[in-house]
């Protein structure tokens, strides 16, 4: 390839990349934040008292919707969105990545409460749940939003959980032993080195951020893991395994990122709310220029692409209807943010 042919194709790659850009602050991330939040909306109704099977139908039906608005942002299926990636067409604007983290942080807090209500209802398994989300801490949820140690404490309390299930299901292999593999950073086989390690460490990370003091050298955490050791050590497995039961009960488990959840993406919520106002005052609101705008184009008929989001006012059973009109339409006008890359 000649210097100027080269240079035509990146070029040629520039300019995809911000058309998809602008694709994406145009269109896909106002909807995202529009699904996220009715999505939210719609499962805090459900958590009332009050409760129809008019509301469960929404939930089903905004969360259909809530899926397809991510399917642009997520990898293949991946459980949570990451755009973390270097070959992101707006990592090397700040501005767009910034909109576009906040967007993706609010779906992730989303999925991770759409998932508690899976396992509560035993469409999904626990132990894979808990391990999607502790791969998940604190990167893909509440960057700057809630305190590090906050973070770092909730990890650990995932991986208290994924240690009560492995347990469990793994009859043949000493709970201690276990323990090592979750927790340190070199498992080991015996257990009088386990006992050892679960108690001086090396440690695995408990977080992505920099934070002032190690989460492994607080005294909770010195505390909590004599406990488990003190557990796992009891000379009945079945005895050990009751007492880690007991110590970390998944129903508290499940309840504590439940409200963990709820208050990162009120807190996020408020966060954009203070932005937003900032914009308007500077009179520099993008995100929802860009929103009217598409708007615009859409009563004008002029939109680039047909959209098919039901309004809130419409039966669930429509708004279900028109979920896989829009997957259907929707297959070969956008491709995943994660596999966009310069060739």
């Amino acid at each position: 390839m000649t210097v100027a042919a080269a240079e035509s194709q990146s070029e040629s790659d520039d300019d995809a990349a911000s058309v998809l850009l602008q694709d994406v602050l145009e269109y896909g991330l106002p909807r995202l934040r529009d699904w996220c939040e009715r999505t939210y909306e719609a499962l805090v109704a459900l958590t009332s008292p009050e409760s129809t099977a008019e509301d469960r139908k929404k939930l089903k039906s905004t969360t259909k919707l809530f899926k397809i608005a991510r399917r642009i942002f997520a990898e293949n299926s991946a459980a949570y969105i990451d755009i973390s990636s270097s070959d992101l067409p707006f990592t090397k604007d700040s501005d767009s990545y910034a909109r576009i983290q906040k967007a993706a942080l609010s779906a992730n807090l989303v999925s991770l409460l759409l998932s508690l209500g899976d396992v509560r209802n035993s469409k999904k398994g626990l132990q894979d749940f808990l391990q999607e989300l502790d791969e998940a801490i604190p990167l893909f949820f509440e960057p700057g939003l809630l305190k590090q140690s906050e973070s770092s404490y909730m990890r650990f309390r995932v991986r208290c959980g994924r240690l009560v299930e492995l347990v469990g299901s793994a009859p043949n292999v000493q709970p201690l032993v276990l323990a090592t593999v979750l927790f340190c950073q070199q498992p080991t086989e015996t257990l009088g080195e386990a006992k050892k390690r679960l108690r001086k460490g090396p440690f695995k990370d408990f977080g992505h951020i920099e934070q002032d003091e190690d989460f492994t050298s607080t005294e909770m955490f010195r505390a909590q893991m004599d406990e488990i050791i003190n557990k796992l050590s009891l000379s009945e497995r079945a005895e050990a395994v009751e007492a880690l039961n007991l110590l970390y009960p998944q129903d508290e488990l499940l309840e504590e990122l439940q409200n963990w959840g709820n208050a990162a993406y009120a807190h996020l919520k408020k966060t954009r709310a203070e932005t937003t106002e900032e914009n308007v005052e500077k009179g520099a609101d993008k995100d929802a220029d860009a929103l009217i705008d598409a708007n615009d184009r859409e009563e004008n008929g002029e939109s680039r692409r047909e959209e098919s989001v039901p309004l809130l006012g419409k039966q669930a059973d429509e708004a279900e209807e028109q979920s896989e009109s829009e997957s259907s339409s929707e297959g070969g006008e956008y491709n995943q943010l994660q596999t966009v890359s310069k060739e």
